[in-house]
């Protein structure tokens, strides 16, 4: 009985200390983004076309650097942390002057 107790209770403080964040990236810039990567290669978002969001992938919690490749070949960094607890969901966007917003949805 104790062991079930204790099983159930790892298996518990487990899931709940589990982060489940999720990132998109949205393209307001005034040309399609060729490439979004963050961290190093931890995702990879292609052909981001203008006035378009992508779908959520998941990301690990930490800090990682944001980089945007626009079809010609401009590039824009920032970085993005992922806290370890909690969840919820994050949209990296970049605006028509280039400036990139982390959006907390």
């Amino acid at each position: 009985m104790f062991k079930l107790f204790c099983f159930t209770l790892i298996i518990t403080l487990c899931f709940a200390c589990k982060n489940d964040y999720k990132v998109r990236v949205t393209n307001y810039y005034i040309e399609a983004l060729d490439t979004v990567i963050v961290g190093k290669n931890k995702l990879i978002f292609d052909n981001v076309q203008r006035q378009s969001t992508t779908e959520y992938k998941k990301l690990e919690n930490g800090t990682f650097g944001v980089l945007c490749i626009s079809k010609n070949k401009t590039k824009f960094s920032t970085n993005i942390t992922i806290p370890v607890k909690g969840k919820g969901n994050r949209t990296i966007q970049i605006d028509g002057l280039g400036k990139i917003s982390i959006l907390e949805d």
